[in-house]
């Protein structure tokens, strides 16, 4: 519906009257594993104490929380919320503002809600129009079958702006098959649905073969991403990652943000890549993306040790690139019995961060970590000793031990800090 664009471009005008801060954090409601209000936040009150080591216990948060915006006047966007569960605790003291955007209705106290409805045929038409001109007497056509969305019509438009040998004509008789076979395929499916895979499908269809291959493979990421991540899950130069990925951006399958030079999928275009991506190409994606982020995690800890301003630089990254750091020792994790590359990157993730891991994951999940590392190891040690070479513990000393002294942040209670 164009929920985001519409309270980005909220946000933006508002900004003036929040000068203190202004906070986008997407809260991943319709994901199987929505963020918890603990961890968005964990993230608004990192944005004034990022060395804090934050109370555990969410009542401590969430009071911690309130005091941190007491007296300022900060805008928290919080995009793609699940309920109003998740929200309740995000809801700032006087003087500052919560916009939230869900496909679902809740109610809070004091939540004022506007509910989006699809765009009038003309301003459809228009958007359309203003993208790519020639579409002309196709214009209501496209957008009937486009179910005026406007995400499906960005798509369309896009389509036809960056493909010249694609007559509108064509497209329109394309569009309107690709969402007659869904509908028979699925006659249970919403409109509104079927008009959004039919024109994000099509575009995916006019893509090049190696080209989809390298959209496809995107799916692995959870959230944000960078250049440098992309380049090392297509095994590929950085310069040409960001080639490709700018012919993906101008196509609109992938977003682009050049104030944080981070790349996304928005989640109904990760579907669709995630629905085509096939077994052997996922695992070795998986791998991949699980090898890099190893590396961001070992990256991010250096610096941390590095002192100084490296404490928040090494936090930063390691924040930044939670998501998908979780994401990789998850993967390895759940392969680890299997495979023996993911065994050895399972032992490996708890050392490689140690230290960002300590100040910045509850220790349950820390645990967790621990144990899947400790399990790889044992299954590498296995099959050495059943190999015939003699089994040594060097595997294991990678979890309990470190060169650099262990340093610990003193835990913050509420409403102070180290």
């Amino acid at each position: 519906m164009g929920k985001t664009a519409l309270a980005l471009k909220l946000a933006q005008q508002l900004e003036p009257r929040y000068p203190d801060a202004q906070f986008y954090l997407d809260l991943k409601g319709v994901s199987p594993q929505p963020l918890t209000a603990v961890a968005a936040m964990a993230h608004v009150i990192r944005g004034w104490h990022p060395e804090a080591k934050l109370p555990e216990d969410e009542a401590q948060l969430a009071s911690l929380f309130q005091s941190v915006l007491h007296q300022k006047k900060v805008l928290l966007l919080m995009d793609n919320a699940r309920d109003a569960a998740q929200v309740r605790l995000l809801v700032p003291p006087s003087g500052s503002l919560l916009l939230v955007t869900s496909r679902f209705h809740f109610v809070l106290p004091g939540l004022v809600s506007r509910d989006l409805d699809l765009l009038p045929p003309a301003k459809a038409c228009e958007l359309l129009l203003k993208i790519a001109p020639r579409i002309d007497g196709q214009a209501e056509s496209i957008a009937k079958w486009c179910g005026y969305l406007p995400i499906a019509l960005r798509a369309a438009g896009t389509a036809l702006a960056e493909t010249l040998n694609l007559a509108p004509t064509d497209y329109a008789r394309r569009l309107a098959a690709a969402r007659r076979r869904i509908e028979l395929t699925d006659p249970t499916r919403p409109a509104q649905s079927a008009s959004v895979e039919a024109s994000l499908g099509l575009s995916y269809e006019l893509l090049a073969p190696e080209l989809q291959r390298c959209f496809r493979a995107l799916a692995v990421f959870p959230q944000t991403f960078d250049a440098a991540a992309v380049a090392a899950l297509w095994s590929v130069a950085q310069d040409l990652a960001e080639e490709v990925l700018g012919k993906l951006v101008k196509c609109s399958l992938v977003d682009f943000n050049p104030e944080t030079s981070r790349y996304r999928l928005h989640d109904l275009i990760r579907a669709l890549a995630e629905a085509r991506l096939a077994p052997k190409e996922r695992e070795l994606a998986q791998k991949l993306h699980a090898e890099h982020y190893l590396a961001v995690a070992r990256h991010a800890d250096d610096l941390y040790l590095q002192g100084g301003d490296g404490v928040k630089l090494g936090l930063a990254l390691f924040d930044r690139e939670s998501a998908n750091i979780s994401a990789g020792q998850a993967w390895a994790a759940a392969w680890a019995e299997r495979d023996d590359a993911a065994a050895k990157l399972c032992s490996r993730y708890p050392d490689a961060g140690r230290y960002c891991v300590d100040l910045r994951l509850h220790p349950r999940e820390q645990i967790r970590w621990f144990e899947a590392a400790l399990a790889g190891a044992r299954r590498l040690m296995d099959r050495t000793s059943r190999a015939g070479t003699s089994a040594t513990s060097v595997l294991l000393t990678g979890l309990f031990r470190r060169d650099a002294p262990c340093h610990r942040v003193p835990r913050a209670g509420a409403g102070r800090f180290p």
